[in-house]
C-alpha cells in the first residue's frame, strides 16, 4: 500500500472532487439499481409465463377440470396429469473420467460439467477436455433432442433441466452428475423441460432433494419417476413449446439490452471517477444543484 502513488492536491480540491463524485455516482448507482430491479422483474415474468402455460394451456376459454392434485388445482379438461414413470422409457446416468478443466477444442472430446445445464439452456462450452479420445463413451454422447437433468447441485439448482435444441458442435459425453431422460412418444422433451422449470415442477423437486449437506442436494431416479406432470396432446405440446420459445427469446433479448446498458453505466462510473481524481475534468467550482421546489397548489 505504501508504494501506491496518489496525486497531492489541496484539501479544498479533494473535498470538491469527493462531493462531485458522491453526487454523480449516486445518480448512476440509482440508475443501475433500477435496471437490476427490471432484470429481476423480467425473470419473475418469464417464470410466471412458463408456469401458467404448462398448467393452464394457451386457450383461456378451454373447459377446466379439477386435476385431483391439491397443489396443481384445475387443468384443461382434456389434459392428463401423470407420474413421470408413465412417460419415461429410460433414465441414463453418465460417467466422469478424469479430465482437464478446460473446454475442449474443435477436434477434442469432452465430458459435461453440471453447469452445462442451466435454466433450459444447454451450454456446450461448460465441459472438460478428456485426456484421450479413447476415454469417450459413444453411448453417453450428447445429441440433439436430449433432455438433461442434473442429479446433484445446490437445493436451488438441483434437477435443473435443459433441452438440447441443436446438434452439438463437439463430441461431449454425459457425466455422472447429469441424467438423460428418454421419453415415450406421448411426451415432447422440450415440453417436459418447461414443466420441470415451472414453479410447480420446481416445488416437487425441492421437496424431494436430499443430501447429507444441503449445500449439495441430490435427486434419485425414483424421485424423478414419482414426479407428476401435465400431459396435453402432442399437437398442443408443440404449440406450447413454440409459444414459450418465442416468449423466452423476447425476454432474453430484453434482458440482454439491459445488461448491455448496465455495462455502459458501470464503465461510465469508472471513467468519471478516473477523470475526476486525475484532474482530466476540473470540478473545483462545481456546486450541487439546488433542489427544485414542488409546484404551488394555491389558487
Amino acid at each position: 500500500m505504501k508504494n501506491i502513488l496518489i496525486p497531492d492536491l489541496p484539501r479544498a480540491e479533494q473535498l470538491a472532487i469527493a462531493n462531485f463524485l458522491d453526487h454523480e455516482t449516486a445518480k448512476i448507482d440509482t440508475l443501475i439499481e433500477k435496471q437490476q430491479q427490471l432484470i429481476k422483474l423480467l425473470k419473475e415474468k418469464r417464470q410466471a409465463v412458463i408456469s401458467h402455460v404448462v398448467t393452464k394451456g394457451l386457450n383461456p376459454d378451454a373447459p377446466m377440470k379439477d386435476s385431483g392434485v391439491k397443489w396443481l388445482g384445475e387443468v384443461p379438461a382434456h389434459w392428463e396429469v401423470l407420474p413421470l414413470r408413465r412417460l419415461l422409457v429410460t433414465i441414463q446416468q453418465g460417467n466422469s473420467p478424469i479430465a482437464n478443466d478446460q473446454s475442449p477444442a474443435e477436434n477434442e472430446f469432452g465430458v459435461l460439467k453440471i453447469s452445462a445445464v442451466k435454466k433450459g439452456s444447454y451450454i456446450e462450452g461448460n465441459s472438460k477436455t478428456l485426456r484421450t479420445k479413447a476415454e469417450f463413451e459413444a453411448r453417453f454422447a450428447i445429441n440433439q433432442g436430449d433432455l438433461l437433468v442434473t442429479r446433484a447441485n445446490t437445493p436451488e439448482l438441483v434437477a435443473d433441466a435443459c433441452f438440447v435444441s441443436s446438434e452439438p458442435k463437439r463430441r461431449i459425453m454425459l457425466c455422472d452428475l447429469v441424467y438423460r431422460l428418454k421419453l415415450t412418444e406421448n411426451m415432447m422433451p422440450a415440453f417436459l423441460c418447461y414443466w420441470l422449470l415451472s414453479d410447480l415442477g420446481r416445488s416437487q423437486i425441492e421437496m424431494d432433494a436430499r443430501g447429507s449437506s444441503m449445500t449439495m442436494a441430490k435427486v434419485s431416479q425414483g424421485h424423478i419417476k414419482s414426479w407428476l406432470a401435465t400431459s396435453p396432446s402432442m399437437d398442443e405440446q408443440q404449440k406450447i413449446v413454440d409459444y414459450l420459445d418465442n416468449a423466452n427469446n423476447k425476454f432474453s433479448n430484453a434482458e440482454g439490452r439491459i445488461v448491455d446498458g448496465l455495462r455502459l453505466l458501470n464503465e461510465r462510473r469508472t471513467a468519471l471517477i478516473s477523470a475526476a481524481v486525475t484532474g482530466r475534468i476540473d470540478v473545483r467550482n462545481w456546486q450541487p444543484p439546488k433542489p427544485t421546489s414542488a409546484p404551488s397548489t394555491d389558487a
